[in-house]
């Protein structure tokens, strides 16, 4: 039982600081965009459905061992959040704002250009990373900054 209440926590924790990251703004004079939810489900792929269906199992083991819904439910709900929630993408001088997290532009490789979209690189902790963009006037403006 001390596990499964553990679990819970760590995983309230977590979502509660992925949610706390989306709420990040943008700077003055950055160009700013806003996706829609169902494209923040589509962009999570199967995560989106993992996510949610991990939490169901914490319900159903709540339910076998007769103890409280209460923090199923809440985890539940801060999971939809989570996944649901309209993100910002911004791009100004002080960088890339994307997923919640700042990227300064010294970090930003480059962009490429894609058939539904674009396709940014940027280095993460020393890590290459790269992440689709939607078309649209941050990507566009990206474009204009960084050609590959």
């Amino acid at each position: 039982m001390e596990i499964l209440l553990l679990l819970k926590f760590v995983f309230g924790i977590v979502l509660l600081y992925d949610i706390v990251l989306l709420f990040r703004s943008e700077s003055e004079g950055d160009v700013v965009e806003t996706s829609h939810p169902f494209d923040e489900l589509r962009k999570k792929g199967i995560n989106a459905i993992l996510i949610p269906l991990s939490i169901f199992l914490l319900l159903i083991m709540d339910l076998i061992q007769d103890l409280d819904l209460k923090l199923s439910f809440a985890l539940l709900f801060l999971s939809l959040i989570y996944l649901a929630m309209p993100r910002k993408t911004a791009y100004g001088e002080n960088g890339l704002l994307l997923d919640g997290q700042r990227y300064s532009k010294d970090k930003i490789l480059g962009i490429i250009r894609k058939e539904e979209g674009f396709s940014i690189r940027f280095e993460w902790y020393g890590w290459l990373s790269e992440k689709d963009l939607t078309d649209g006037p941050v990507a566009r403006k990206l474009s204009d900054d960084f050609q590959d």
